[in-house]
């Protein structure tokens, strides 16, 4: 086990801390997870930050507006190839 020592701002480090405790983890515990997955994914995955469109998109999906949904796959297939 080693240690690694970085520096970042009060606000970021307080903010973080306070959204991954309600969570149920650590700042250290997060960090660990995120190391993981570079390992595991070979590369650094940096998301972009949606924005209020897309946000809005996502919050009407998820409450089912305009969320069309078939019965099987053919179903499916055959809408698609009717567009």
């Amino acid at each position: 086990m080693t240690t690694i020592t970085f520096r970042v701002e009060d606000e970021l480090k307080y903010r973080c801390k306070s959204l991954l405790e309600e969570q149920g983890t650590t700042i250290s515990q997060a960090l660990k997870k995120y190391l993981a997955l570079i390992v595991n994914e070979g590369c650094v995955r940096v998301g972009e930050i949606p924005n209020e469109t897309t946000l809005s998109s996502i919050s009407k999906t998820q409450a089912g507006v305009g969320v069309k949904r078939f019965k099987s796959s053919q179903d499916l297939k055959s809408h698609l190839l009717s567009l």
